[in-house]
């Protein structure tokens, strides 16, 4: 079943086309790894999933709803019941860790003894074993790595997007915590678009991997017939 349905997609600005006719089905649970050098429309695609830009052509639809349309937002990006991972992670300095984890539930009305169990579940999860005073100056780079993932899954979406969530950590930890990606992928089920220019880091987390060059797709398909693709590319 698809959760995500991209028709005839186009994103322009004023002085070139970003994203060049779209389109795409994204099954639910799957993992999907948007991968392309700099500059190729990565982010641009998650954008426009998220609601935070206009297609200047086509429609979006999640869920069978139809969320955007030529030059028009028609769900905005928090009733369309997903969170994304920024590459720079987007933590707030003044929130400590409690916070960030409380501020998604409290918009849902969620009463504190609820918001409590929650924050200590999705701590258990993402392996992040911090004081809850905690603000992200005094967090290392992994644990604010932990922290912006725990804020994404707290309110338990069924859509996660992530924009190079792990691109400045180094070896060890991004291999680390990409495997903790995939287990609570998996556990929790929902949908992941990930974004990467790390070939490796997209054969290992991906279930079908999706290649963009200069705004176009240039390969979508499973992982071993990525990795022909590349071999011949």
């Amino acid at each position: 079943m698809s959760i995500i349905k991209l028709n005839n997609i186009s994103l322009a600005s004023a002085s070139t086309n970003i994203l060049k006719s779209i389109s795409l089905q994204v099954e639910q649970s799957e993992r999907l790894v948007i991968l392309g050098t700099s500059g190729s429309g990565k982010t641009s695609l998650l954008r426009l999933i998220a609601g935070f830009e206009k297609p200047s052509l086509g429609e979006i639809y999640i869920n069978n709803n139809k969320v955007s349309t030529q030059n028009k937002i028609l769900i905005p990006p928090e009733n369309r019941n997903l969170n994304m991972v920024f590459q720079d992670l987007a933590l707030w300095p003044h929130l400590n860790v409690e916070e960030h984890l409380s501020f998604g539930l409290e918009a849902q009305g969620i009463p504190k003894n609820k918001r409590d169990k929650k924050i200590k579940s999705i701590l258990k999860l993402v392996k992040l074993d911090v004081e809850l005073t905690k603000r992200p100056e005094t967090l290392s780079g992994g644990e604010k790595q932990r922290l912006a993932i725990a804020r994404a899954l707290i309110t338990q979406p069924k859509i996660v997007l992530m924009d190079e969530p792990l691109s400045s950590l180094n070896e060890s930890l991004n291999k680390e915590i990409r495997e903790e990606i995939i287990y609570l992928q998996k556990d929790l089920s929902f949908t992941l678009l990930y974004v990467t220019h790390n070939k490796e880091e997209a054969f290992d987390i991906a279930t079908k991997i999706l290649v963009l060059h200069q705004g176009k797709i240039s390969f979508i398909g499973e992982v071993n017939d990525a990795k022909d693709f590349f071999l011949t590319h």
